[in-house]
């Protein structure tokens, strides 16, 4: 689509989870494209819900490492290519402020997600000096094709309903918020979690 509108893009296939892999395409981007002015971190989930007693170790380190340490690793081995005032985003979750209490919620999602914005307050403090914002978009329960299989479309409504403006959110609500947060209207807003 971008190509078709006249401009420029390409893409790259990455562990998120692998320093290596994640060293390599940054400096493909930077040799393609120099530095970076906007890094949005789009990496997370989980596959299932499991009950407490259900939750094995390996899941606990697997859950968290594609919540957290994604970020962690992407952040850190892009860090010498980003262009002073560069817009840096992270995706988590409203499951970081705590279970839902109208659905089904997972906990070591939830401890991850809140763990990510924590980060993005320490990193938003040590970007600070070269005028880089780091933010973070926390939606709800999105209607995206992964969820609908998680939850079911009728759960979604009875989410909706639950919600003051009785709406499914959708990926294009999430897509506004990341686009405020890399506009010239946020240069001066760091450190926030919107929720």
């Amino acid at each position: 689509d971008i190509q078709d509108h006249g401009g420029q893009a390409s893409t790259y296939s990455v562990d998120a989870i692998s320093r290596e892999d994640l060293d390599l395409v940054f400096q493909k981007i930077k040799q393609s494209h120099g530095g970076v002015d906007i890094f949005i971190h789009l990496v997370g989930g989980f596959t299932k819900f499991m009950a407490l007693e259900e939750i094995t170790e390996k899941e606990w380190h697997e859950v968290l490492q594609l919540n957290v340490t994604s970020a962690f690793l992407a952040t850190q081995t892009i860090e010498p290519i980003l262009n002073d005032g560069a817009r840096l985003v992270y995706i988590g979750s409203i499951a970081g402020l705590g279970p839902n209490p109208h659905a089904k919620s997972y906990m070591p999602y939830g401890v991850a997600k809140a763990g990510l914005a924590t980060m993005v307050k320490y990193l938003a403090k040590d970007f600070g000096h070269r005028k880089i914002t780091v933010n973070m978009v926390s939606p709800g329960t999105t209607a995206t094709e992964r969820v609908r299989q998680l939850r079911g479309d009728e759960a979604l409504e009875e989410l909706a309903n639950r919600n003051p403006l009785n709406h499914v959110l959708q990926p294009e609500d999430c897509a506004a918020a990341i686009l405020f947060f890399v506009s010239p209207q946020a240069q001066g807003v760091t450190g926030i979690n919107l929720n």
